[in-house]
């Protein structure tokens, strides 16, 4: 039995899979609220909070902070399948593209 508009049938393990997914992007959600929080308060102290472009540049702050680790994390894992050769490369192959 499908919804209207899925064009797949729900099932328990459809279910679980969707409330997962709903965990994941709330955790992540939280952690990049702790880093714009960081950046705030730290500008806060500092006296650097006085003007809208001051929160601005307090959120663009907090963001490259959280992003920065993300890349790192993909280039780590993924960079050296990317330019992989030889017997079972291939395997990788698809993983690696299918994920960027």
């Amino acid at each position: 039995m499908s919804r209207v508009g899925l064009s797949y049938d729900e099932c328990r393990k459809t279910w679980v899979g969707m409330i997962a997914l709903a965990g994941v992007a709330a955790e992540r959600g939280v952690v990049r609220l702790v880093y714009l929080d960081e950046a705030y308060e730290r500008r806060v102290r500092e006296g650097r909070m006085t003007t809208a472009h001051d929160l601005r540049e307090a959120i663009i702050e907090g963001t490259v902070q959280r992003v920065r680790p993300k890349v790192m994390t993909v280039i780590a894992v993924m960079g050296p399948d990317s330019f992989a050769r030889g017997g079972g490369s291939d395997k990788g192959k698809g993983l690696v593209s299918s994920a960027s």
